[in-house]
């Protein structure tokens, strides 16, 4: 018969923090969208003048 040392029990779980997530989550999601905001808004601006002369109209004809 083959005998082995006793096992220890396992540790106890951690207690969950009940409440709002973390206080990371908000700017997590916040900094993309708001580079993507700022991205788009420095693009379109860079491109407008071009799309004036190439197609002949302003940002009223767009």
């Amino acid at each position: 018969m083959h005998r082995t040392a006793p096992r220890s029990p396992a540790p106890a779980p951690l207690p969950r923090r009940p409440g709002p997530p973390a206080p990371v989550t908000a700017p997590a999601a916040a900094v993309p969208g708001f580079f993507g905001t700022a991205f788009d808004a420095v693009v379109g601006n860079v491109a407008l003048p071009s799309i004036r002369r190439d197609v002949g109209g302003g940002i009223t004809g767009l």
